[in-house]
């Protein structure tokens, strides 16, 4: 930094907008891979998904709008569909953008009948009424040798309220059905399974849009050349780079807004003050947060939070495959040291943390899992010798050990993220393990085996409850606090259990 004031415009001064031209970071293989929907004859579909302000609209800017050359025989419509009151607006909407991006392609002597076509649509309240007209009128195009190819915007947002499974059919229909011309894009947060099942019981449209493009976060050199814009306000923002990716990770919104803040300082006050610029933008963040979860929650069924806390904990459970890869394609964990799977930035990892910590008993018994399982391993592992330290468990536990090693198993696609047979391990059996082999166990724990049994049955009793997503009764609640907080505190006294979580510290 001069030591002059620095003058001149904040170039993150559209953070929250689409990126359209300068503003438009890298990502050149998503960009040709969306590009190549309309490189065939008819627009083929897509499904393009990624978690909130991670760039979904401003790809589709920069790959079909802003920058594909225009072919004399396409138009391509987007639609924003989140602000619609009903499905059938969809349709009308689809219909009038269509005719207007048209435009001339659309011989002189053809339009007047297309208008009055489109005209019909716009009229039609019922149903059929309206599936008629919109056959009609995309029938008419495709035999005018035109294509379209309709994006359909904020696509998880469109009002569901009575909708129906004709009305996906209707979409299904219009990018695969020889009376139309056209191709689909989908842009959502969620999948359009997820959004199907949800409102109809059943799923049609989700099958033709297979093919799916996915925006997940920056890579390094897209961060830098995010870093990089500050210079045209005469900021060097690069040698902060560290700091800011300890905040912001590579997330292209968290990185734009925390620059704008830093910008803005450099250009009022003539220095930069990282902390003061996080301040600013600390409750944003923690709101973006909570809308991340929320939407990898729904998009689980209602388990989102409970896997992503297991992922980020090196805990499989009930974690599958496609689970750990959702959580990476929402840009929710990345790969950490040793390959393991971690928050995508500190400041998400202390997040995660704090909201544990208000849920109930959530954090104790993370930290009782994590601490327990490594408690297994020192103890068993020190016995065994270096050898299999699992087969010192009785031939009582075979079928438990047995178990866990076929979910490990099932596992081999993310079997370089050091998981091992204790990680597949239930909580229940962790105690059990600790109980039947107090020879090993209580000399080093200390207590009574049925102090350590009694705590088991209150914690396992209380994660059932949360792993189950219910409330915790209060009779059941309370002793499960008690044991748990009790064992974290032998567990943190034998070095299993950091004094702190967070971070690096909630992975194993």
């Amino acid at each position: 930094m001069p030591e002059d004031r620095v003058t001149g415009v904040n170039p993150y001064q559209n953070v929250g907008r689409p990126a359209r031209g300068e503003r438009f970071v890298g990502r050149e293989d998503l960009v040709a891979r969306v590009r190549g929907v309309v490189g065939g004859d008819r627009p083929s579909n897509m499904s393009i998904i990624g978690n909130h302000r991670t760039g979904k609209t401003s790809l589709v800017y920069r790959s079909l709008i802003d920058t594909v050359p225009a072919r004399p025989d396409l138009a391509v419509v987007m639609v924003g569909v989140g602000t619609l009151n009903r499905i059938e607006d969809v349709f009308r909407h689809i219909g009038r953008q269509t005719v207007q991006a048209l435009g001339d392609r659309v011989p002189a002597g053809d339009r007047p009948g297309v208008l009055s076509i489109l005209a019909e649509l716009e009229r039609e309240t019922g149903w059929y009424g309206i599936l008629g007209h919109f056959m009609h009128l995309f029938g008419t195009i495709r035999r005018r040798d035109l294509k379209v190819l309709v994006v359909l915007d904020e696509f998880d947002r469109i009002n569901l309220t009575g909708a129906q499974t004709a009305h996906f059919q209707l979409l299904r229909d219009l990018c695969t059905e020889e009376w139309s011309s056209v191709g689909l894009v989908t842009v959502s947060r969620r999948r359009v399974k997820t959004l199907e099942l949800d409102s109809t019981g059943g799923s049609c449209l989700d099958q033709v849009l297979a093919v799916r493009t996915y925006t997940e976060l920056f890579r390094p050199a897209e961060q830098v050349a995010m870093l990089r814009r500050a210079g045209a306000a005469g900021v060097d923002l690069e040698a902060l780079a560290r700091s800011i990716t300890a905040l912001t990770g590579y997330h292209p919104y968290l990185l734009e807004l925390l620059c704008y803040e830093l910008v803005e300082a450099a250009l009022t006050h003539g220095a930069i003050d990282i902390d003061a610029a996080y301040r600013n933008v600390r409750s944003a963040y923690a709101d973006f947060f909570a809308r991340l979860i929320k939407i990898i929650d729904a998009d689980l069924g209602g388990s989102g939070v409970d896997k992503l806390y297991q992922v980020v904990d090196g805990i499989g459970l009930d974690v599958s495959v496609d689970d750990a890869l959702a959580l990476v394609q929402y840009g929710l964990v990345v790969e950490g040291p040793g390959k393991s799977l971690i928050p995508f930035s500190d400041e998400f990892g202390r997040y995660l943390l704090s909201i544990a910590d208000g849920r109930d008993f959530r954090s104790l018994w993370l930290d009782c899992e994590v601490g327990l399982r490594r408690l297994i391993r020192s103890v068993l592992g020190a016995a065994a010798d270096g050898g299999d330290y699992l087969a010192l468990l009785p031939d009582s536990m075979r079928k438990v050990v047995g178990k866990a090693r076929e979910r490990q198993a099932k596992d081999v696609a993310v079997a370089d993220l050091l998981l091992d047979t204790v990680d597949y391990l239930y909580p229940v059996d962790l105690f059990q393990i600790i109980v039947v082999r107090w020879d090993l166990f209580g000399p080093v724990v200390g207590e009574t085996r049925q102090l350590w049994q009694g705590r088991g049955e209150a914690v396992t009793r209380a994660r059932n409850e949360v792993m189950h997503i219910r409330p915790i009764p209060g009779g059941v609640r309370l002793p499960a606090q008690s044991a748990a907080t009790a064992i974290v505190e032998t567990l943190r006294r034998l070095g299993h259990v950091e004094a702190t979580v967070g971070g690096v510290a909630l992975h194993r």
